[in-house]
């Protein structure tokens, strides 16, 4: 039953998710405007698990940071980040809160990097020429990524453990995620998809760094003491259980883009 669950739901939103993030533009940032306070909202909840309460103004301001780290002049993204002390201090300074005050500004702080800054670098990958294509380009791979590090291990893992934070994951799964991504990405230019420099900034982006991704965010939720980041997807967990891998691989892929 759960397996039908994953699969009933991938049908309805992965259609969706390529469509808007091919779409760009605004469409775009609909997507992730969604994807970050859902992110946010889970977060903040996790972060109670050690006592830890972050304003709940943090998570509509999320969207204001996302916006200016996509789109906006250096102006308004200090502007953004400068808020973050305005609301998390401010509200301490004036209920006289202060033990833990430096704890939560900085869960803060982490709290929109994690989830808006490294998130808007997909927007700016689409100002690129032919960026929609290297974000859906992105998306493809790290779902190859993921399907074969699973199969690889699964099948072939016998070197479990070499991540504690994620103890069912294999050195094998690892390299087989890795292998795959190459291998996937060079089709992509192979059929005349991406170039072939972006497609293969593409399967290093996801086969290294978008697995790395999901063990950060492993850590995290272990760190945490929770199974999954939410349940707000039926067979699949949290939103930031579905896009760890992106939040890395995003801004590797954007940074090897803008460097070459």
């Amino acid at each position: 039953m759960n397996l039908l669950k994953r699969i009933v739901i991938s049908m309805i939103f992965i259609p969706l998710l390529i469509f808007l993030f091919y779409k760009s533009g605004w469409y775009l940032m609909f997507a992730l405007g969604i994807i970050t306070v859902l992110q946010n909202i889970e977060l903040r909840t996790m972060v109670k698990q050690k006592s830890i309460d972050i304003p709940i103004i943090i998570v509509p301001l999320s969207l204001f940071i996302l916006i200016a780290f996509s789109h906006l002049s250096f102006e308004y993204i200090i502007l953004s980040l400068l808020s973050i002390i305005f609301f998390v201090l401010g509200k301490d300074l004036f209920l006289n809160k202060i033990e833990g005050s430096f704890k939560r500004v900085s869960t803060a702080y982490f709290s929109v990097f994690y989830t808006s800054v490294l998130l808007s670098t997909l927007a700016r990958i689409t100002r690129f020429e032919f960026g929609n294509l290297f974000i859906i380009s992105l998306l493809a791979l790290i779902w190859i990524t993921d399907s074969a590090a699973y199969f690889v291990g699964m099948s072939m893992g016998k070197h479990r453990g070499i991540f504690p934070v994620s103890p069912k994951k294999s050195l094998e799964g690892f390299i087989g995620g890795f292998v795959f991504s190459m291998i996937a990405s060079y089709f992509l230019y192979y059929f005349k998809f991406i170039p072939l420099r972006e497609a293969l900034f593409a399967g290093i982006s996801t086969g290294i760094f978008g697995q790395i991704g999901d063990l950060f965010e492993s850590m995290i939720k272990r760190d945490f003491g929770v199974k999954d980041s939410s349940n707000i997807i039926p067979g699949h967990g949290g939103i930031l259980d579905r896009f760890d891998s992106l939040l890395i691989a995003a801004p590797i892929y954007y940074i090897l883009l803008s460097i070459f």
